[in-house]
């Protein structure tokens, strides 16, 4: 039986609020923490990240650093511009996402 996968954009919800990107993973999903960059007008927007990650192992890989639940970034104040969210995200049972990209406007 084949398995099956959640489509990327019901795995990864990129949302804003205030200057707080947040971007819900879920369950059995996984987001690599260096596979996430904000910019705006084709500008970088250098972010915080506010929660912490957790180091997984995978066996013939190494480690890697991910976001379980949710991963929180801290962007500058008073961004007028939408901002483009970048991630790449996996599943557990064995699909990573090709790199996925979400604007979002500021209100």
């Amino acid at each position: 039986m084949a398995k099956e996968y959640m489509p990327a954009n019901m795995a990864f919800k990129p949302s804003l609020k205030g200057n707080i990107i947040t971007i819900s993973i879920a369950e059995g999903h996984y987001l690599y923490q260096d596979r996430i960059s904000v910019s705006s007008q084709n500008k970088t927007v250098n972010f915080s990240f506010i929660n912490k990650p957790i180091v997984k192992k995978f066996p013939n890989q190494g480690s890697f650093v991910v976001y379980l639940d949710k991963a929180q970034l801290k962007i500058p104040s008073g961004l007028q511009h939408p901002i483009t969210v970048r991630y790449q995200g996996c599943s557990s049972i064995g699909l990573c996402y090709p790199p996925q990209q979400v604007t979002l406007k500021p209100k």
